[in-house]
């Protein structure tokens, strides 16, 4: 497998034949794998490269740990190389690398595969640590009795499609030249747009439910007679610690900065502080309001114009990880509620589900997400069976939320979210089903 990723060059097509047993023509693919395509419109040629001596530096920095008995992995190996990172780990007078970053890393996985080193595995609760060692054929690289060679990859067109360059941001930053109160303005000018009037949610001390007086409005209209509510949730431990444990590490972190490889791997210790927590939040029902900040980051779409971007929510990891557990708690009380033919965003549901042929008409509501109403929702998730301090929660979650816009490093003062299901959220396609 690691050997067909590091292939750059060959054509995907042909080294799944090969894996098979099979035959198949290179020109047959056409342009359908991506190193045929990369090789096709760039017109690269592979081109291998002697790196006999920049295996030997790796094998210095590698000697130089054991040596300090400092134990190193892939990334901290990068960095040593590259000069960065642990001063420990640096050698004196060692040459920086003659290839670019994406083959520092590809020459490293390459040594691996050659016996040039070789991988300790260090096992952990909650996660596997992989430590580069010497391998079999390290002593014949250092004698100069082996030579290395490795075909470089075309950096150039495997990263244009994935990265801005350099200059393209400072030719915008000298174009722009937004200062903070600049991108303010415009935000909040923009902002306008999408917002509806501010709604007031009532907040009650007493253990009865949310006085809701337009419950007997026309517009409020008795959505089922299931008799079933849910009023109050106590979380568990175990439960925590199990959505904990599910984070994708390589998720952006939110305000909070709190990245989620720390509240995996440290699932086990935080989980009995953070049901305390959600369950102190939940019989409250308040939210802390450091959770209702989100960080809004344009990305542009594939259409050339700047004024042109999809807006992605970044949340404090931890305020999702309560929501999930929230959602893995009502979703059975709510799934028999909701519209039996609707598929999206639904569990084990898709859009293609039926498989039948059909002519469709597509109506698409414009900022349908951000046009919610707090009043009407709340009064839809009483009417689901959402009672008590559960459904004081949501109201309290859904009101007093904040977000701000980071451009080119500069970020906005916060500004009120005044209507809409969180973006980016947990709870917020749910919600939006409900509406």
């Amino acid at each position: 497998m690691l050997s067909y990723c590091q292939d750059l060059h060959s054509c995907r097509r042909s080294l799944i034949g090969q894996h098979f047993g099979e035959e198949w023509k290179e020109e047959e693919c056409k342009g359908m794998c991506d190193n045929c395509q990369r090789t096709d419109n760039d017109n690269c040629v592979p081109v291998k490269k002697n790196l006999t001596k920049e295996a030997q530096n790796v094998l210095k920095i590698l000697q130089n740990a054991q040596e300090i008995a400092e134990r190193v992995t892939m990334i901290k190996l990068l960095e040593a190389w590259n000069g960065k990172g642990n001063k420990k780990l640096r050698v004196k007078d060692l040459p920086a690398p003659t290839i670019t970053s994406v083959d520092c890393q590809r020459f490293l996985i390459h040594l691996i595969l050659d016996g040039i080193l070789s991988e300790d595995f260090h096992f952990t609760p909650f996660s596997t640590i992989s430590y580069l060692v010497p391998g079999l054929r390290t002593n014949n690289v250092q004698a100069g009795k082996i030579s290395v060679s490795m075909v470089l990859s075309n950096q150039t067109s495997i990263q244009k499609s994935m990265t801005v360059s350099k200059k393209e941001v400072s030719k915008k930053r000298n174009r722009d030249k937004s200062s903070t109160s600049d991108v303010n303005s415009t935000i909040k000018s923009k902002g306008k747009k999408a917002r509806v009037e501010e709604v007031n949610i009532a907040e009650s001390d007493s253990d009865s439910d949310l006085d809701f007086k337009l419950l007997s409005s026309k517009h409020h209209k008795k959505l089922h007679n299931d008799s079933s509510t849910s009023s109050d949730l106590e979380l568990t431990e175990g439960e925590v610690c199990s959505v904990l444990r599910t984070l994708d590490v390589d998720k952006a972190t939110g305000p909070d900065k709190i990245p989620a490889v720390l509240l995996k791997n440290c699932a086990a210790s935080v989980s009995p502080s953070l049901c305390e927590l959600f369950n102190k939040s939940l019989s409250c029902g308040k939210l802390p309001r450091e959770w209702k900040l989100s960080n809004i980051s344009p990305i542009p779409k594939k259409n050339p114009s700047h004024e042109v971007s999809r807006p992605i929510s970044l949340l404090s990891l931890v305020s999702k990880v309560f929501e999930r557990c929230i959602y893995n708690r009502i979703i059975d009380h709510l799934s028999n509620q909701l519209y039996s033919l609707q598929y999206g965003f639904q569990s084990g549901k898709s859009t293609t589900s039926q498989r039948a042929q059909v002519d469709t008409v597509y109506l698409d509501f414009a900022k349908a997400f951000d046009k919610v109403s707090h009043d009407l929702l709340l009064v839809k998730l009483h009417n689901f069976g959402i009672r008590g301090n559960l459904l004081r929660w949501f109201g309290d979650y859904l009101s007093g939320r904040l977000q701000r816009v980071t451009v080119l490093g500069v970020t906005s003062e916060p500004l009120p979210v005044l209507s809409g299901v969180p973006q980016g959220s947990i709870l917020g396609p749910l919600l939006f089903l409900i509406y």
